[in-house]
């Protein structure tokens, strides 16, 4: 993330045992006499395996949660004189993946949690949390949810001037978009099967929209194209295979 003209980076601790006390996640900021990125924080978070950067109205926040079924909480940090500070814990299960978008004056935080429903056949289901900020108590609030089949990741991108939440889901095999409609809500668009799909990244080029899928074997490169009141995926093989979801996407030119 760009900040104050700075480039951070966030890392996420993740340990053996989830949820270990002591256990501290790290801020690095990109020095240009170096040309290296240097440590400039240790957060306690716990053991974390996601992360995810926010603005909101020049105030910058970063996300980190667990994608484990013992840690119920994601904490959000605060900037405030040049350090990072404490700032809430929101509730939560099982996260499988953090994203944002901006929405009129604010900035949306979104937060996808899993639950396991299926008492014989370990069934899942997935609740999407929306949480905006409050200016009058200067914290996160949830103002909206809707649930859906297992999911495995997802990321709001932007196609056309218009907001869309993409899922994937390792189990079903199948990557979802849905439109975000205002007071309407989100709207299912499109729906494609991709075998054994565990990653999602998204990016834009030239003002074009691109999702990456990373399967366990290769990337695909998804052309999102808005189709009138529609999107079409066009896709393209990557020509080289992807095995860890250890990338991301934002800065790329």
């Amino acid at each position: 993330m760009v900040m104050y003209g700075e480039t951070y980076l966030a890392v996420a601790n993740t340990v053996v045992q989830p949820g270990s006390v002591g256990v501290e996640s790290f801020l690095f900021k990109y020095s240009s006499v170096t040309k290296r990125f240097e440590l400039v924080q240790a957060l306690p978070t716990g053991s974390v395996s996601i992360v995810e950067f926010i603005t909101e109205n020049h105030n910058y926040f970063v996300v980190f949660a667990q994608r484990d079924l013992t840690h119920k909480k994601a904490t959000i940090y605060h900037h405030n004189n040049g350090l990072f500070e404490y700032l809430q814990e929101l509730g939560t299960h099982h996260t499988k993946g953090i994203s944002h978008f901006p929405r009129e004056d604010t900035n949306v935080l979104v937060m996808a949690e899993e639950e396991i429903v299926g008492q014989y056949d370990n069934t899942h289901k997935t609740t999407i949390n929306f949480y905006e900020w409050a200016a009058s108590t200067e914290q996160f609030r949830k103002f909206e949810q809707f649930s859906v089949a297992d999911v495995s990741s997802i990321k709001v991108l932007q196609i056309g001037g218009y907001f869309y939440l993409s899922t994937t889901s390792t189990s079903l095999e199948q990557l979802t978009l849905y439109k975000y409609t205002g007071s309407q809500g989100w709207t299912e668009m499109l729906y494609l099967t991709v075998e054994n799909v565990f990653g999602l990244e998204t990016f834009q080029h030239n003002g074009e929209t691109y999702i990456v899928l990373v399967t366990n074997t290769d990337a695909v490169v998804y052309h999102a194209v808005k189709l009138g009141e529609n999107v079409s995926m066009n896709s393209k093989l990557c020509d080289h295979n992807l095995l860890e979801e250890s990338w991301h996407g934002d800065e790329l030119p």
